[in-house]
C-alpha cells in the first residue's frame, strides 16, 4: 500500500460516511487527528509503565499499531481536504531533513521507472507524476460521478489542479508516446490524459467558483 492507495480509499469511504447536514470541516479533521495522537500516547504511556515496572493498567503493541494506523489515516484526511499530495510532501520533507543534517539517505520519487523516458525534461516529468498521482487517487467508480456532479471539493483540491497546464501535459504525453513503452503503458497514459483533459475542460471552473 502507498499513500495514493490510502487516499483513494479515504475518498471513497468519505462519500459513504460524510453525509451530515454539511461537509466535515478542517477543524473537525484536526480535532479527530489530535484525538488519535492522544490515544496513541496513552498506549505508549502504559507500555512504558510496564517496561519500568510501575503498577497500573497495561496495554499492548497491537493496540499501539491500531492507534498509529488511525493517525496515518486521519493525517491523510486532513491532507485530502487541504489538497496536499502526501507522497510528495513526505518525500520532500524527508530529503530536506537528510540534506540539512548531512545524511545520505533519501526517499526516491514514487513514480515507477517505466514512467521516466530518458528524453523527458524534469519539468514535464514532475507535471506528469502529479497527474499520475492525482488520477490514481480517484477510485474508478467515482471518476464519472465526480464529473457529473461537478463537486466543489475534489480529492486533490484546487491547489493541485491549478498547477496543471493542459498544453504542457499534452506535450509531455507526446514525448511518452515516442518512447519505448509497452502497449499497456500507452493505454494507461491515454486514460490519464483523457481523464484530466475532460476534467479540466468540464469542471475546473465549477471547482474554482
Amino acid at each position: 500500500m502507498n499513500m495514493n492507495t490510502l487516499r483513494a480509499a479515504n475518498f471513497a469511504r468519505d462519500q459513504e460516511w460524510n453525509t451530515g447536514s454539511e461537509r466535515v470541516s478542517m477543524t473537525f479533521r484536526a480535532t479527530e487527528l489530535a484525538g488519535e495522537v492522544g490515544e496513541a500516547c496513552n498506549v505508549i504511556k502504559k507500555l512504558e509503565r510496564e517496561r519500568i515496572g510501575l503498577v497500573g493498567s497495561r496495554d499492548t503493541k497491537e493496540h499501539l499499531a491500531e492507534e498509529l494506523a488511525d493517525i496515518v489515516i486521519c493525517t491523510d484526511l486532513v491532507a485530502m481536504d487541504a489538497g496536499i499530495d502526501l507522497n510528495a510532501a513526505i518525500t520532500a520533507k524527508f530529503n530536506a531533513t537528510s540534506e540539512k543534517n548531512g545524511l545520505l539517505t533519501r526517499l526516491s520519487s514514487s513514480a515507477p521507472a517505466s514512467l521516466r523516458p530518458a528524453n523527458m525534461d524534469p519539468a514535464m516529468l514532475e507535471l506528469l507524476e502529479k497527474a499520475v498521482a492525482a488520477f490514481n487517487s480517484i477510485p474508478p467508480n467515482q471518476r464519472r460521478k465526480l464529473r457529473e456532479e461537478q463537486r466543489q471539493s475534489w480529492v486533490q483540491g484546487e491547489a493541485a489542479i491549478a498547477k496543471f497546464d493542459r498544453d504542457r501535459l499534452l506535450n509531455a504525453y507526446e514525448v511518452v508516446k515516442t518512447s519505448r513503452l509497452t502497449p499497456d503503458q500507452h493505454a494507461a497514459f491515454n486514460e490519464i490524459i483523457d481523464a484530466f483533459v475532460d476534467f479540466m475542460e468540464r469542471t475546473l471552473c465549477e471547482v474554482r467558483s
